[in-house]
């Protein structure tokens, strides 16, 4: 856990990823036509580099929800295996820092510096690319790969950042095993308004001749994996959930490490290692207070199901979201739990958030709540601490850039109370 904002390389780093924002390109996140540009420039940036990830073993981690569980269990599992590891995560919670973990530690403000001043001089070579600049995500992905040649990492494992066919990740091997969580609605705008149509996109991280892993269980999503990795002539094991057993994350991960023949041991002492900021973090215990990123439908039903599951009953929610997020359907799926909704915004200047008052309405009109709105995340967090004479545990979610703003502070309490791995169990 490290807090670089006064650091000067570290803000430095900072004012250059900012800076990405206005170079004019085609932009992943944005861009309805789905194409292999993004593959093509990815690929250009990472030549330019001298292919800083060919001697490493790739993992890449797809999936609606559970991605960056799965990348941290396999993560702490390899590191317990006795291998050097690195790993991508996205996206991050508190700085930048978090999205490069190597061997548990994430880097230094020096070498995300020095890695950045490296993507800095390919960038300058590809001006004249038909290809055109990279994006910031395509940026802090080579700058981590970099980082993860210095160390030299005998494998690499990769979260997606959304979609999966024409991510960035994707570019980065054509060998590896390929792992898909599962297939939900989130990005609709961009992977389709279909389940069938998310599931095409996810699918397409195959490998030519490398297995593809999947804890999906729905069978007509299964038959259209099957069907993406046959044309890589790609295995599709399916991970069935055993009733009563671990989750389904933690299942999948033990198929594979059983592929990767990593002995038992190793792979509970990874499991019990494995934490993961902003999900189901607990930063406070009086009042109680978690975090969870939560942002779909789905990642928001498991966080009900948590909540459940620790035997609370209602809560006070202090929410904000994307506003290209489906918002009626995620706090449904939380709904039930919730005493009062404290709707906010969050700091992020890149990304839209969601109309505070269109918000406010649903809640109070369709859902029968009450709602108070803010604008400030810190001015909603203290309002839900004390309101009403029963304290009612504290959630914070609906967005991972909520939890940043909000989980730092708590810093100097995190350490204390962070959730361990029982969030795997």
């Amino acid at each position: 856990m490290s807090y670089p904002f006064f650091d000067s390389d570290y803000l430095r780093a900072q004012e250059f990823i900012y800076s990405i924002s206005n170079i004019p390109k085609k932009e992943y996140m944005t861009t309805r036509k789905r194409t292999d540009l993004f593959l093509k420039r990815m690929r250009l940036l990472l030549d330019f580099l001298g292919k800083p990830e060919t001697a490493s073993k790739i993992i890449l981690v797809g999936g609606t929800s559970g991605k960056g569980s799965v990348n941290m269990l396999l993560h702490q599992i390899l590191r317990s295996a006795g291998y050097s590891v690195g790993s991508f995560f996205s996206p991050h919670v508190s700085s930048f820092l978090e999205r490069t973990v190597i061997n548990g530690l994430e880097i230094s403000p020096q070498q995300f510096w020095k890695s950045l001043r490296a993507v800095m001089l390919a960038m300058e070579r590809m001006i004249d690319s038909k290809w055109g600049l990279p994006s910031t995500f395509e940026v802090l992905l080579a700058s981590s790969l970099t980082c993860f040649r210095q160390a030299k990492c005998e494998y690499i494992t990769l979260e997606v950042g959304c979609g999966g066919r024409f991510d960035a990740t994707n570019a980065v091997s054509d060998r590896g095993i390929s792992i898909l969580t599962n297939v939900d609605r989130d990005h609709v705008e961009l992977l389709g308004p279909h389940l069938t149509d998310i599931a095409w996109d996810k699918a397409g991280i195959a490998k030519k001749n490398c297995p593809l892993f999947t804890a999906e269980k729905r069978p007509g999503l299964i038959k259209i994996i099957r069907a993406e990795a046959g044309k890589m002539h790609a295995d599709c094991i399916v991970v069935k959930r055993e009733a009563g057993s671990e989750n389904s994350n933690v299942q999948l991960v033990k198929r594979v490490c059983q592929y990767l023949q990593i002995d038992s041991a190793a792979v509970e002492k990874g499991i019990n290692a494995a934490v993961l900021p902003a999900r189901f973090e607990i930063v406070s215990q009086n009042p109680l207070v978690i975090i969870d990123g939560a942002h779909n439908e789905a990642k928001m039903k498991f966080l009900a199901e948590r909540i459940r599951a620790e035997g609370i009953q209602r809560v006070n929610l202090v929410v904000a979201m994307a506003g290209n997020k489906e918002y009626k359907r995620v706090l449904a799926a939380i709904d039930p739990l919730v005493e009062r909704y404290f709707v906010t915004r969050y700091s992020n200047p890149f990304r839209k958030h969601w109309d505070l008052f269109q918000a406010k309405q649903h809640i109070q009109k369709k859902l029968n709540k009450k709602a108070e709105t803010f604008i400030s995340p810190e001015k909603a967090l203290a309002a839900a601490i004390s309101s009403g004479k029963h304290k009612k545990p504290i959630v914070v979610s609906g967005s991972f850039f909520l939890c940043g703003d909000l989980r730092n502070s708590f810093r100097e309490s995190l350490n204390q109370f962070s959730t361990t791995s029982t969030y795997f169990k």
